[in-house]
């Protein structure tokens, strides 16, 4: 088992190491979902060719800021 682990020391390393990693940053995407933060940019102008552009805010008449105030609102009620 030792000689095993001393084998492969290298690959466990590189493992721990991108496990660490992706740990942090599911941790921070979490803690910015709490805190109400968005990945979205609110530019949905740039959303044309987006297999959900009909459904899209802006695609409906609603600039950035209305639809996500109108996003905020139904999540508050």
């Amino acid at each position: 088992m030792f000689a095993w682990l001393a084998a492969n020391f290298g690959w466990l390393l590189v493992l721990a190491a991108l496990v660490g990693i992706v740990t942090l940053i599911v941790v921070r995407m979490i803690k910015d979902r709490r805190a109400g933060k968005s990945s979205c940019g609110g530019n949905c102008a740039g959303c044309a060719g987006c297999c959900y552009a009909a459904k899209c805010p802006s695609a409906q008449g609603q600039g950035p800021a209305e639809a996500h105030a109108g996003k905020h609102r139904s999540a508050e009620q």
